[in-house]
């Protein structure tokens, strides 16, 4: 039980330090940030984004390897 506990807080202290990097990094790039606040539909969309442009990059490579 105290295993279940200690999982469960690190996932959750993993998950606040995810989330505050997405917003450092989404504040970073554009100013609008900082006026306006980041829901969890901006940081799935730019997770997303993220993982959709990772995703072309590894096909280019694949490609022209």
């Amino acid at each position: 039980m105290i295993t279940s506990f200690l999982a469960f807080v690190y996932a959750g202290t993993e998950t606040q330090h995810e989330t505050e990097s997405w917003k450092k990094k989404m504040t970073t790039l554009s100013p609008v940030w900082t006026v306006k606040t980041i829901t969890n539909t901006d940081l799935k969309r730019a997770q997303n984004a993220e993982l959709i442009q990772v995703s072309v990059l590894s096909e280019r490579k694949q490609y022209f390897t």
